[in-house]
């Protein structure tokens, strides 16, 4: 009996053992499969930030539309208006008051405002992103212009006098019949007269004082002998054919050199004639 027991655990243990190796051995492995790997999905293309599409549409072309009016609202045309910014353009607005300005960019302009009849006008206008913008002007009339200066009246003519006989003299047969005494000291003779001129013949044997005079000019002319005149302080000699211009208010004085007299054409200027000596 005990043999019997002893040959039975013998087998027992055996068996034990193998169902306990074949519960610890790793099952066979599948050999991999023959049909084709199958391509990935394609990724769906990330969308842009919001910040980046921000950017794009402030850099898209926008309008700008100037309505530009009186200020009693009336549409004022023929008025150059100038931008300045981001871009710079010039237009003038249609018999409505209407410039318009397209494919602009966003952004701050300087606008100008020109025309001879309003008062010119500069405004700063921005025009924001992503939208074209209209913008209302109102200008002021330009002031008149001052009166142009009245022309400066003209000095009333002066009174010519009455004209005189028409006279030719020849001096040398006039001087023949009006030659200077050898006592006489200053002889006068009228030559001609007529309106505001007079000529006399002036013949010295003795110095003439110091004179002047207000009212009109007077010219000298020698016709013979030799002198010095004394005119605004300063002497000069005096030979035939010597002519001397002495201006109203001048002073002067004469005197002959030389044993003849000194014998001149005086011309006066300026006051009705009346034939008589000065």
């Amino acid at each position: 009996m005990r043999t019997l027991c002893a040959l039975l655990l013998g087998l027992t243990i055996p068996v034990a053992a193998t169902a306990t190796q074949a519960a610890q051995t790793p099952p066979a492995q599948t050999p991999p499969s023959t049909q084709p790997a199958q391509p990935a999905p394609a990724k769906p293309a990330p969308k842009a930030p919001p910040k980046a599409a921000a950017n794009n549409a402030s850099r898209a072309a926008l309008a700008m539309t100037l309505q530009v009016t009186s200020r009693a609202g009336a549409g004022l045309g023929d008025v150059k208006v100038t931008i300045d910014g981001p871009v710079s353009r010039d237009a003038t607005t249609d018999d409505g008051g209407v410039a318009r300005f397209p494919n602009v960019k966003p952004g701050t302009y300087r606008v100008r405002f020109e025309n001879p009849k309003y008062v010119t006008f500069e405004k700063e206008l921005t025009l924001k992103a992503g939208q074209s913008q209209a913008f209302d002007i109102s200008l002021d009339d330009a002031p008149a212009p001052p009166p142009a200066p009245a022309a400066p009246a003209k000095p009333a003519a002066p009174a010519l006098g009455t004209p005189g006989d028409p006279k030719a003299v020849n001096i040398a047969d006039f001087l023949d019949k009006n030659l200077i005494g050898n006592r006489e000291p200053m002889k006068r003779t009228a030559l001609g007269c007529s309106g505001l001129l007079e000529s006399d013949l002036l013949q010295l044997r003795d110095p003439m004082p110091e004179k002047s005079h207000d009212t009109y000019d007077e010219t000298l002319y020698v016709v013979a002998g030799q002198g010095t005149i004394k005119l605004a302080g300063h002497e000069t000699n005096l030979e035939p054919a010597s002519f001397v211009v002495v201006p109203r208010g001048t002073a002067y004085s004469l005197a002959r050199r030389g044993s003849k007299p000194l014998i001149l054409i005086s011309t006066y200027a300026g006051e009705p004639c009346a034939g008589a000596s000065k």
